[in-house]
């Protein structure tokens, strides 16, 4: 059973770990001290950024240097890319100290104690089943407006992990969304399901969730236009109608209701 809660959406905040750097990747990227100052210099620069992420990202904490040679520099040979990870770790522990990247054998870890980040915050927070701090915690898809350069595979690697990290904050939406319809909260339960909506308009599934909270919540309107518009959607993107379980929901919307 879901666990009730009793805040609205427009009052979480985002958990914050207090380390000594911040690692942003969710929504763009960047690199700051704390709550303070932004770094700038060669800490900052592409590789070095992509090779933070890289490692704030692993699901097992740590990644072997050939497999991050291979998504940073997949066009150099062993002595090249060696050298150029190397300089690029020595780039980064110049800045943001000796501990900040550890060696574990042949691979590299972030010390996340000592380097923050929102992708450690929202996993964790997933982990524990807060669902509210993982909306709160998601700012956005995962390097934004973040280019990889020549290397396709680091494409493809910022891709699956995009959406990985997409889907779950899609459920952390859906299931505050639940939790608000369970309690009988209709206002909230409109406001998780419109921001779910929001994020997969083609889902016939969620729109239909949409239109009973919009309704349930005294927007009988509201919920009309949503299905107009969803019916729009899947007209225009898919070249299909409306499915038979959001149709019964408006065919029943526009019968006359007893006063």
């Amino acid at each position: 059973m879901i666990a009730p809660l009793s805040l609205s959406p427009a009052s979480y905040s985002a958990p914050y770990s207090a380390t000594p750097f911040r690692l942003t990747l969710l929504g763009g990227a960047s690199l700051g001290r704390g709550r303070g100052d932004p770094v700038v210099g060669r800490a900052v620069h592409r590789h070095r950024v992509a090779l933070l992420a890289l490692l704030a990202c692993s699901r097992g904490g740590a990644v072997n240097r050939e497999r991050l040679i291979a998504l940073l520099w997949p066009e150099s040979d062993h002595e090249k890319g060696r050298n150029l990870l190397k300089t690029a770790v020595y780039d980064l522990r110049k800045t943001l100290g000796d501990g900040a990247l550890l060696a574990v054998g042949d691979d590299l870890r972030l010390d996340t104690g000592f380097v923050g980040s929102d992708v450690h915050d929202l996993e964790h927070s997933a982990a524990r089943g807060d669902h509210a701090a993982v909306a709160a915690t998601y700012g956005g898809p995962l390097l934004d407006g973040f280019h990889a350069g020549e290397s396709h595979e680091l494409d493809e690697w910022i891709e699956a992990h995009r959406s990985r990290l997409a889907a779950v904050h899609a459920a952390a939406i859906e299931r505050l969304a639940e939790s608000a319809t369970a309690r009988g909260d209709h206002h909230d339960a409109r406001d998780w399901w419109q921001q779910r909506a929001a994020l997969d308009p083609l889902d016939s599934r969620v729109a239909l969730s949409l239109v009973r909270a919009l309704d349930a919540s005294g927007n009988q309107s509201g919920a009309m236009r949503h299905v107009a518009q969803h019916e729009r959607l899947l007209q225009q993107e898919l070249g299909m109608g409306l499915p038979a379980s959001v149709a019964a929901v408006a065919a029943a919307l526009r019968a006359p209701r007893r006063g």
